[in-house]
């Protein structure tokens, strides 16, 4: 891609030619510069917009019939016309633009007499029609490009189309008649004009800002003869670039990413893919190459100044022969064609014809056709395309996808032969730039000349062009010996520039440092990651709640751009209490970072007591507090939180332990319990002593005093039988009987004991004859004499037996006594 047409030829050419030269005309008839014209809505409901074109906004809706005050005609960047109005609604005077088909013109006041200008058809095979419109039948007669006709006037039809009023000569017949305006160029009767040749250099310069001076200052001194010319184009430096911006304005094709745009209609953030806007290899140029090619103190020097040079043909310098030499080198060099006449002739006089029909520098032309097809040119100018054999487009001209629709173009309009398609672009270049103002490459490139159609109209996308096509024409001057000549820069001047020039961006990699993904394991961030968001929208924070404190998290970042790196707070990322910020950083190719910030909020960390505490100091909330730490089971308060309880009672063996089993306590024990004096083993612990020895009241004791221990004790002691106590112990028994030869006898036999010699009665011999006796007696007679043997001299009653009577009679004797009862 080498250039690209914004508009057909039918389409442009000679309307615009019209506006730009005379004021568009009624009907046969010319009407005058300046005057006042009127019309009225032709429709129901017709827009009235703030500027020109179906895009921008609606001021309000009109009804047929309502009054119009024509203020002017300008272009929308289609090319299509629109007419600058003002009415009164509502009894409020408003302005506005309509389109031009929903507008008819009143007839206007006597008009000044018609002015013949000189013009060349541009179509193939274009009806000519005995009046203005295609409901005119025609005049029997068809024209091809480079027909020259005389035009008497203008006309418009119903739809408010423009149409011409013509003279021309065919074959040796002159004919009159219309042709549509579209199919017609109008030359210019004359050129643009240098600067005043008596202008001093020093007057050119005062001219121009102070950041132009010291560089054009430097070309001077090395070129006296170059003339330089400040075009003021009254644009605010920003508004016309934000116009240059638009897509498909300005194309690029270096390889160098940078250098390319990335709006949303020439790159994709999301897969990191620039598209291609024309051929194989042309980008959207980055707004700063835009800035960069357009502002003219880049390329103020010797080698680049040529962009800016005027493109008016000179016939003094322009000769067949200069550009012969300037056809060195090309595919055209020696060569031959036939013009429209069937003549041979050169490729230099083809040129010639072109630039001096359409008033453009031939120099130009041949500079375009190499910048558009190349020093060899291509199938387009050999006529070799494939399915369009025969057809010649040496200016790429109509090519707004390609070649091959500029192949269509040249198709559709006829251009069969070199000779048409060269003079086709003298027309096109000539007529459609050159005569509207856009009379150098800079502004056929960037259209900053128009005052109603600024940044529309332009050749060329390539934003290197003009500068381009500037380095081949200064070359071919070199070459050809006219570098020293007068040449006349016209260099733009804008308001609000920066002190210094638009610098192109420093070669670099893609600048796409968005995420493709952005995530943390086992969590949903809020909102969600989107990277078309914090493109469009900005967003680049993000939010995740947990439900409570973990010590970590796990980080995933994925980068779009190729290139691109991912730092920061990625992968495994410990986290504290409360909001952690973590920030992770994508790095484009280009080194252009960006920031994308993770909040992750865990709930402030509870505050307890100690580990005993169950509920937090500060939020309330509950957990299973730690088991209170006791020292043991008697440990009554709690070693974490001071918690007290009731202990376990102290365990001890039993009453004589003096420390617990369980805490080591230590107490007062009790004193150990012993039986008696006797016993050697504690009866609580089991504790064991030497006990006492036994006490026994002597040998006969078989019972220990103290603890009541037997034991066998020694044979008791007596002095013989009739002893009754013994005499270690005092212990009595019943000693045997005293042993007397006879109741006389006193003296025992035994023992010696005395007794009082015998008394009748005492059967007892004890104490003598008393009451005891007669109760002896009565046991006696009762119990028998095995237990209480009786004397025979116990019949005291003397009734010759011993009964209980008798003992009733010695208790009689005891008592009342002997004197009475005598025994």
């Amino acid at each position: 891609m080498k250039s690209k047409r914004k508009r057909m030829v039918k389409r442009a050419l000679s309307f615009l030619l019209c506006v730009l030269l005379l004021s568009s005309l009624l009907p046969l008839a010319v009407l005058a510069e300046g005057e006042a014209r009127t019309g009225k809505v032709n429709a129901d409901q017709v827009n009235v917009r703030t500027a020109p074109g179906t895009w921008n906004g609606i001021v309000c809706q009109l009804s047929f019939g309502h009054a119009l005050n024509i203020l002017g005609e300008e272009l929308d960047s289609d090319g299509d016309m629109w007419y600058r109005v003002s009415f009164v609604q509502e009894g409020t005077e408003k302005t506005g633009y309509i389109y031009h088909p929903f507008v008819t013109l009143d007839t206007p006041a006597p008009t000044p007499e018609p002015v013949t200008r000189k013009g060349m058809v541009n179509g193939t095979d274009v009806n000519v029609r005995s009046g203005p419109g295609t409901g005119n039948p025609t005049i029997g007669i068809r024209v091809n490009i480079g027909q020259e006709v005389t035009i008497l006037g203008e006309a418009r039809d119903g739809n408010n189309a423009l149409w011409y009023s013509v003279t021309f000569v065919k074959d040796g017949t002159t004919y009159n008649g219309f042709i549509h305006g579209d199919y017609v160029t109008v030359i210019p009767d004359v050129a643009p004009l240098p600067p005043e040749e008596n202008k001093s250099f020093e007057e050119q310069l005062a001219a121009f800002p102070e950041n132009y001076k010291a560089a054009l200052i430097a070309i001077h001194e090395v070129h006296p003869s170059w003339n330089f010319e400040a075009f003021d184009t009254g644009l605010d430096w920003a508004a016309v670039q934000e116009l240059e911006n638009r897509s498909g304005w300005s194309y690029i094709n270096d390889g160098i990413l940078s250098h390319y745009s990335t709006a949303s209609h020439s790159y994709d953030w999301g897969t990191d893919t620039y598209y291609v806007r024309e051929g194989s290899n042309w980008y959207q140029a980055h707004p700063d190459m835009v800035a960069y090619y357009m502002d003219p103190r880049n390329f103020l020097n010797e080698n680049d100044l040529f962009q800016f040079e005027l493109l008016a043909f000179s016939a003094a310098v322009q000769t067949e022969e200069t550009l012969a030499n300037m056809l060195r080198g090309t595919f055209m060099e020696g060569k031959t064609l036939l013009n429209n006449q069937g003549a041979e002739i050169s490729y230099a006089r083809a040129f010639l014809d072109a630039a001096n029909a359409f008033n453009v520098s031939a120099f130009h032309l041949i500079t375009r056709c190499i910048q558009e097809v190349g020093w060899g040119g291509t199938d387009c100018s050999h006529g070799t395309y494939p399915g369009l054999e025969g057809y010649y487009n040496f200016f790429n001209i109509g090519a707004n996808g390609g070649a091959y629709d500029g192949m269509v173009y040249a198709k559709n309009n006829g251009w069969d032969s070199p000779y048409k398609a060269i003079l086709a672009g003298g027309a096109f270049i000539g007529g459609d730039y050159i005569a509207r103002g856009q009379n150098t490459p800079y502004f056929q490139k960037y259209n900053v000349v128009s005052t109603t159609g600024v940044a529309s109209h332009q050749y060329m996308t390539n934003v290197a062009a003009a500068l381009s096509e500037g380095r081949i024409q200064r070359g071919k001057y070199a070459s050809s010996g006219f570098l020293e000549t007068a040449h006349v820069f016209r260099i733009p001047v804008y308001l609000n520039m920066s002190d210094s020039p638009c610098a192109a961006p420093a070669p670099a990699g893609s600048p796409n440092n968005l995420l493709r993904t952005l995530s943390i394991e086992g969590f949903e961030l809020n909102p969600l990651y989107d990277w078309s968001q914090t493109l469009n929208q900005g967003v680049n924070t993000y939010t995740v709640e947990t439900a409570e404190i973990l010590s970590q998290i796990t980080v995933h970042a994925e980068p779009i751009g190729a290139g691109a790196s991912v730092s920061g707070s990625v992968g495994v990322v410990p986290l504290t209490a409360g909001e952690n910020r973590l920030v992770i950083t994508c790095t484009a190719a280009d080194g252009t970072p960006r920031e994308y910030v993770l909040r992750v909020i865990q709930p402030q960390k509870h505050v307890y007591d100690n580990a005993c505490d169950g509920e937090c100091n500060v939020c309330g909330a509950t957990r299973t507090p730690a088991d209170h730490v006791y020292e043991n089971a008697c440990d009554g308060e709690c070693n974490v939180c001071g918690a007290t309880r009731t202990p376990a009672e102290h365990m001890y063996d039993n009453a004589c332990d003096g420390e617990c089993n369980v805490c080591g306590a230590t107490r007062t024990p009790a004193e150990h319990m012993y039986d008696n004096a006797c016993d050697g083993e504690c009866n609580v612990c089991g504790a064991t002593r030497t006990p006492a020895d036994h006490v026994y009241d002597n040998a006969c004791d078989g019972e220990c005093n103290v603890c009541g221990a037997t034991r066998t004790p020694a044979d008791h002691v007596y002095d013989n039988a009739c002893d009754g106590e013994c005499n270690v112990c005092g212990a009595t028994r019943t000693p045997a009987d005293h042993v007397y030869d006879n109741a006389f006898d006193v003296d025992c036999n035994i023992c010696g004991a005395t007794r009082s010699p015998y008394a009748p009665g005492d059967l007892d011999e004890v104490n003598g004859v008393n009451s005891d006796d007669a109760i002896y007696l009565l046991y006696s007679t009762l119990l028998g004499e095995g237990r209480y043997p009786l004397n025979q001299e116990c019949d005291f009653n003397k009734d010759g037996f011993v009964n209980s009577d008798d003992a009733i009679y010695l208790l009689y004797h005891t008592l009342l006594g002997p004197e009475r009862y005598p025994i």
